[in-house]
């Protein structure tokens, strides 16, 4: 299907909502600093609520998913936002950081079934041949949350007070609730063939294979990306061209994600196997590179590989998966999650040790480490 004869509107308004999921889940990195004050904790103390909430999503993606699997998914999607919207709006009413930790939490909940049941929705709206483009087209919004959402929520919470940022992402999302109950099909459209429950698709070989590629990936991605600024600045970049260099990251992103975009009608599995290629690389040169201008250029590199990341792990899982796709999305997220909260960890235990780029050289072993698995699948589970 070319992309003029996708649905364009469930699949734009699919695209808004993840745009506005990822907003609620990275705000916080780039108010960090101002939070903190306002609940008069430490910044060590308000990172818990970043990491906190990718914990929640790892942990409860497939529970959520197989219980959501009952209802159409229209219904599930606006119930999500809306609890999104909840979760934002006790965020930014919150005294202190035990109140502000349970808005992460419930936000974590909504996540962790949200994205299984967005990609699923956008999968059956299109035959199967298009769900790669089906994919791309919402992931779009995540990738223009991180270039253009995220930092324009940190300037209007600068300007404002970072309560208020929240303010208008959760009224945002109670739109969009109300626009799904209006723009997607009243019923799931009927499948050819009976709906795989969730418990019994992440049992699939080939499934199990793709959750450790994708846990792998996340993890060498996020040991390093976790700590981008203070690589950064060691490299040579001064603390107001750090949001620049940033910039180039999220635009480097959108060009993966276009690339992907055109590659999953193809050669969904080549494709991956090239962005595991380019993203070891990336991280192998952010380890030695050493220089202001040198670094700006691979972290735009870095971006384009990670830009292509979400697009090309969903469309190679749902192709494991087969006709369980409520199981491939919820394994997606949780593992990516797994990975984000991991790598975190990892770094964070490591820089006491090493310097700040040694964690390229760790991230780029754990890439390698996520091809070596995904050429092992190929031969023994027929990825």
């Amino acid at each position: 299907m070319p992309l003029r004869d996708l649905p364009r509107a469930p699949l734009a308004l699919l695209a808004t909502c993840v745009f506005f999921a990822i907003c609620t889940e990275m705000l916080p990195v780039g108010l960090l600093p101002q939070i903190a004050a306002g609940l008069d904790i430490s910044a060590s103390t308000a990172g818990i609520l970043v990491s906190s909430y990718a914990v929640i999503v790892a942990i409860m993606s497939v529970p959520i998913a197989a219980v959501a699997e009952r209802w159409p998914r229209r219904r599930v999607l606006a119930v999500l936002l809306t609890t999104y919207a909840v979760s934002n709006l006790i965020f930014a009413a919150a005294p202190d950081d035990a109140v502000a930790m349970v808005a992460r939490v419930i936000g974590g909940v909504a996540h962790a079934g949200f994205f299984a049941v967005a990609i699923a929705a956008a999968v059956s709206l299109v035959d199967p041949a298009s769900s790669g483009r089906a994919i791309a087209v919402v992931l779009t919004g995540n990738a223009i949350a991180l270039v253009f959402g995220v930092p324009l929520g940190t300037v209007l919470g600068t300007a404002l007070g970072w309560r208020w940022a929240f303010v208008v992402i959760a009224v945002a999302l109670s739109g969009l609730a109300v626009a799904v109950l209006r723009v997607l099909p009243p019923r799931d459209p009927p499948r050819t063939n009976a709906r795989i429950p969730v418990m019994t698709g992440i049992r699939r070989p080939a499934v199990i294979v793709m959750s450790v590629v994708i846990t792998l990936l996340a993890l060498g991605h996020f040991t390093l990306y976790t700590y981008v600024s203070p690589l950064l600045l060691h490299d040579g970049i001064t603390h107001p061209d750090v949001g620049a260099v940033l910039f180039g990251y999220g635009c480097g992103g959108v060009v993966g994600l276009v690339a992907a975009g055109w590659a999953v009608s193809r050669r969904p599995g080549l494709a991956l196997v090239a962005d595991i290629v380019l993203m070891c690389l990336s991280l192998v040169l952010a380890a030695v590179i050493g220089s202001s201008g040198g670094i700006i250029a691979v972290v735009a590199l870095w971006g384009v590989a990670f830009g292509a990341f979400p697009t090309l792990t969903q469309t190679v899982m749902l192709r494991a998966a087969g006709d369980a796709t409520d199981a491939a999305s919820s394994l997606v997220n949780a593992t990516t999650n797994l990975g984000i909260a991991g790598g975190a960890l990892v770094g964070s235990r490591l820089l006491g040790v090493v310097a700040v780029p040694a964690l390229g050289w760790i991230g780029a072993i754990l890439v390698a480490a996520s091809f070596l698995v995904y050429l092992v699948g190929v031969r023994r589970v027929n990825l």
